[in-house]
This record gives C-alpha cells, sequence and structure tokens, in this order.
C-alpha cells in the first residue's frame, strides 16, 4: 500500500508539528533532520502520510526529514 502526499497547514509550530491537511485530517509530524524553521500557518508537502518522508515548503524553500502519523481530532 502506497501512503498518500498530504497538503496543509502548519497548526503548531513546536517539534513535534502539527498539520491539518486539506481534507481536515490532522497529523503529528516529528522532525529528524533539515530545516527547523517551521511556523503555525506555514503551508506544507507531505510526501506520506504515514511513515518516514519529507516536510516540504509550498514554495520548496524548505524541507525536512519527518515522521508522519494520523491523529485524533478532538
Amino acid at each position: 500500500m502506497l501512503a498518500d502526499i498530504v497538503r496543509g497547514t502548519a497548526v503548531s509550530d513546536d517539534d513535534p508539528y502539527v498539520v491539518r491537511a486539506t481534507d481536515g485530517t490532522l497529523y503529528k509530524v516529528e522532525w529528524y533532520s533539515g530545516d527547523v524553521y517551521w511556523f503555525e500557518g506555514d503551508r506544507v508537502v507531505l510526501t506520506t502520510s504515514y511513515g518516514l518522508g519529507k516536510m516540504i515548503s509550498q514554495d520548496y524553500e524548505k524541507a525536512a526529514d519527518v515522521d508522519v502519523d494520523e491523529i485524533e481530532d478532538d
């Protein structure tokens, strides 16, 4: 099974980051390496919806290696 690419917006600016996808799904995104300056409101692309991947800024200026996991919206 292939994981989906996720487009969304960062809703936190501390690691682990939380990203809200355009469909409303929330993802916990743990940083491993790369750019560390991610802020609430940043528009991002996750290369996976689960597991190891990349978080890339919408303008392709920043990228980080991350671990992605879907979380419940409380």
